[in-house]
């Protein structure tokens, strides 16, 4: 446990740190809170349980605008995926590997 250094996980935590920056707008780095937050969510707790993903299923499906929907989760395919490859050049730089 004493030998255990940031020296030698730094490879491990530079990995963590791509994969969980492309989680970041699906809900942050323990996974999507989707599920959570649409078979949870009622009129009392709708401020706080209500994400991007919630947001985007019941525009598309309770208004019926299904170019809107798929438009948004396409602009939101396409910042994770940068996110990733910022976080990838991050993780090069500051740990001197990445994932790609």
């Amino acid at each position: 446990m004493y030998s255990i250094t940031l020296r030698s996980i730094s490879g491990t935590i530079g990995a963590l740190f791509v994969l969980n920056m492309g989680n970041l707008l699906s809900g942050g780095p323990v996974g999507s809170n989707f599920n959570q937050s649409y078979l949870l969510g009622n009129a009392f707790n709708h401020q706080t349980s209500y994400v991007l993903q919630t947001f985007v299923v019941n525009t598309g499906l309770n208004q019926l605008r299904f170019s809107f929907a798929a438009a948004a989760n396409l602009v939101l395919s396409v910042l994770s995926v940068l996110l990733l490859f910022g976080a990838n050049k991050a993780s090069k730089k500051a740990f001197g590997s990445g994932i790609m």
